[in-house]
């Protein structure tokens, strides 16, 4: 064999050098596939913190939390806005962004847990978004 046969041709070099920065320049710019989930769980999040806050409001206007249902929640949220009536179910039950209901745990009378399910949907596994009045942060389930 020649040494001509053995060279790499300069424009194989020059595309896979091409293929490489296209690779590394798509890798920079596209996101990251679960951007959607994380963002929707930080909203969650969010939205958990809030509707603790408007508990925690009700504990101090009545000195306890009883006889309130979910649609409290949605009115104490959005008031009379219909721009997010999507998000009650028939029951009329105010739901998270994956349309599953908010559990809301009363653990004493100014005491209390906000549930979401999470992306799964399904309550009591490691994607739940709970909420914790007492230590004003999110527990692991």
């Amino acid at each position: 064999m020649n040494n001509s046969q053995m060279r790499v041709r300069p424009a194989f070099i020059w595309s896979l050098l091409g293929c490489f920065l296209l690779a590394l320049l798509l890798s920079a710019i596209l996101p990251d596939r679960n951007y959607k989930t994380k963002a929707m769980t930080f909203y969650t999040m969010n939205e958990a913190k809030q509707i603790a806050s408007a508990l925690k409001q009700r504990a101090i206007e009545t000195g306890k939390l009883t006889n309130f249902d979910n649609g409290f929640i949605y009115h104490a949220l959005f008031g009379a806005n219909i721009y997010h009536s999507d998000r009650t179910n028939v029951q009329g039950e105010f739901s998270d962004l994956w349309k599953t209901p908010y559990q809301i745990e009363i653990l004493a009378q100014t005491n209390f847990l906000v549930h979401s399910a999470g992306p799964n949907k399904k309550f009591g596994d490691k994607d739940d978004i709970i909420f914790n009045s007492i230590s004003n942060g999110f527990v692991k389930p």
